[in-house]
């Protein structure tokens, strides 16, 4: 019952921030394209010319929108990820029910989840939500010697789900929140000279890691294997570093837990001078009671503050020129791309300061002065209105025109791979009042469809720049389109369709139309190769049985660790009473 006002916290204030989105039809924003049903096919596993970037995310979609209508599909996942981030933040520190109602509303009411939002990385939040429930997880992992290992373990699994970037923000909480609990446990007189439990700790360790390489299979796999390999472009790690999105500079916004690249994104007010300072406000409020926290020992908050010190960190890193460069040269260097995305942990961190500083308060003044707590619990909702309906109604619904629908029943009846005009990655449709959004195309077809994966960004001196994309197929495709004989290229490519938007580009010459609708058009290239329209991105795509055993054993490791008894696996002692623990279950 304690947990009850947490969970309902958690709940409205996630229905106020999604707000429109909750209502009937799709929203399209930036990366977030859902579809009324996503096809089932070898590309969800990494197996394509494309890099593995919704791998697995769209896989977790496909599965639930062949049960569910796609639009369901996506309203329960972002709300499920709302109300499980602000449930899972109040739980990290024992706190009572004001406090930690406190820390759920300012985990989900922030300007990292306003801005991820708004720019449409739902997979991220994945990462988000499951982020407190690990780190909690996986303290206690390193503090008793006996627990079963299971919560933290199926948080890994749950929160990696939503691909590299998600993955990542896993591995920022779980590991330095193990390291803070097995030194706490290892620290106290009573276990000194302990060699059986550093074994045990240290064999716990070799699990966890273990744990956070299986979940990173499934994408890392399909991405190393591929011709080539997946090396981003060093231009992205200029382009999408972290950015001032408050009046004080970009240590500020990411200290207050923003700092997107993209300024179109960011919630009206908070650049503003009253919109920093009461984020300023919130901000030395939620470091005094991480500071009183760690001052009073409290159970969880030495964990939190390495994690989100280690979180800030990295993206404080990511601002550096020479930093952001250097980590671009580096295998897997690209996870970092997008920096901002790592202040996540920081944003954990400050929700629950902010949680301690209220339960400070709240003992501290008669109860006629309890107006002031509520009102200080209140402040992340007083520093940034505008994340409230919507993201300030840039969450809106709408619905598919017939077109592609059709489009796709043709499609799907031929071999070959479909082009999608005009070529880029991402398109602001009339439809969808003019929100740019990733061409949803391609989602809706189970063919191989063909967009650019180049990244066109508007910075915020007004300069436009193109960074150059990873789709070794689309970039054989748009040298055929602007060849003297598109045709011919592209049928020898295997790309038997051409589906042109009617507000953005002619078809190539010589193509057939075979479907006029009132948004698309779809033309026929007319000779195609039929052994590259069998399989159009065999070239560029990484070997399937790789894959699949990469795959396999990531199912294998994944089962066996969250079904199975890290206490008995790592011969865990028989557990003693222990206050610091039994503190925890004050919630």
């Amino acid at each position: 019952m304690r947990a009850l006002p947490t969970w309902g916290t958690s709940l409205v204030a996630a229905v106020v921030v999604l707000g429109p989105a909750l209502l009937p039809g799709f929203v399209l924003v930036g990366d977030m394209v859902f579809v009324p049903k996503l096809p089932l096919n070898a590309s969800l596993l990494g197996i394509g010319a494309a890099a593995p970037r919704a791998v697995p995310s769209d896989l977790v979609v496909a599965l639930a929108g062949s049960v569910l209508p796609g639009q369901l599909v996506q309203k329960l996942v972002l709300l499920a990820l709302l109300v499980a981030a602000g449930a899972g933040a109040a739980r990290v520190v024992p706190l009572r029910p004001l406090a930690a109602a406190a820390v759920a509303l300012a985990y989900v009411w922030n300007p990292f989840v306003a801005e991820r939002l708004a720019i449409g990385q739902w997979a991220v939040l994945a990462g988000y939500a499951a982020l407190p429930w690990v780190v909690r997880g996986c303290w206690r992992l390193g503090l008793q010697p006996t627990s079963s290992g299971r919560a933290a373990s199926a948080a890994i699994v749950l929160g990696s789900l939503g691909g590299a970037p998600a993955w990542l923000l896993v591995v920022l909480g779980a590991v330095p929140a193990y390291v803070t609990g097995a030194v706490s446990r290892t620290g106290a007189a009573e276990e000194a000279g302990s060699g059986g439990r550093a074994r045990a700790l240290g064999r716990r360790a070799v699990l966890l890691a273990l744990l956070l390489v299986a979940t990173a299979l499934p994408w890392a796999v399909p991405a190393v294997a591929r011709p080539g390999g997946t090396v981003g472009d060093p231009l992205g790690a200029t382009v999408f570093t972290p950015h001032a999105d408050t009046a004080f500079g970009v240590l500020f916004s990411l200290l207050t837990g923003g700092g997107v690249w993209n300024g179109q994104v960011v919630p009206p007010g908070r650049l503003t001078v009253v919109g920093s300072l009461m984020a300023a406000a919130l901000l030395l409020i939620s470091l005094a009671g991480l500071v009183l926290g760690l001052r009073r020992r409290t159970p969880g908050a030495a964990a939190v503050t390495v994690v989100g010190g280690l979180g800030l960190l990295v993206a404080t890193a990511t601002a550096v020129p020479l930093v952001a460069d250097a980590m671009a040269g580096l295998p897997g260097g690209g996870l970092l791309r997008d920096g901002s995305r790592q202040v996540a942990p920081w944003v954990l961190a400050t929700s629950v300061g902010l949680g301690l500083a209220i339960e400070a308060l709240a003992s501290t003044v008669a109860r006629p002065g309890r107006v002031l707590v509520v009102l200080v619990g209140l402040l992340p909702v007083a520093a940034l209105p505008a994340a409230g309906w919507g993201v300030s109604g840039r969450l809106v619904p709408t619905q598919y025109p017939a077109d592609y629908a059709a489009v796709a029943r043709m499609v799907d009846a031929a071999d070959g791979a479909v082009a999608v005009l005009p070529f880029e990655a991402y398109r602001r449709f009339p439809w969808n009042g003019h929100r740019s959004s990733l061409q949803p195309l391609p989602r809706f077809l189970s063919a191989v469809t063909v967009s650019s994966s180049d990244l066109v960004v508007r910075q915020p001196s007004g300069a436009v720049v193109r960074v150059p994309g990873e789709d070794r197929l689309a970039t054989e495709v748009a040298a055929a389109l602007r060849s003297g004989s598109p045709t011919s290229r592209l049928g020898q490519l295997g790309v038997r369709w051409v589906v042109v938007d009617v507000d953005g580009a002619a078809p190539p010459a010589g193509t057939v139309e075979r479907y006029a609708g009132s948004r698309l058009r779809l033309y026929e290239v007319p000779v195609v190769d039929p052994v590259a329209a069998a399989d159009p991105a065999r070239r560029w795509q990484p070997p399937w049985l790789v894959v699949l055993w990469g795959d396999l054993l990531a199912v294998v490791v994944v089962v066996v660790l969250v079904a199975g008894d890290w206490g008995r696996a790592t011969g865990g002692a028989p557990k003693r009473p222990d206050s610091r623990c039994n503190a925890d279950t004050v919630q």
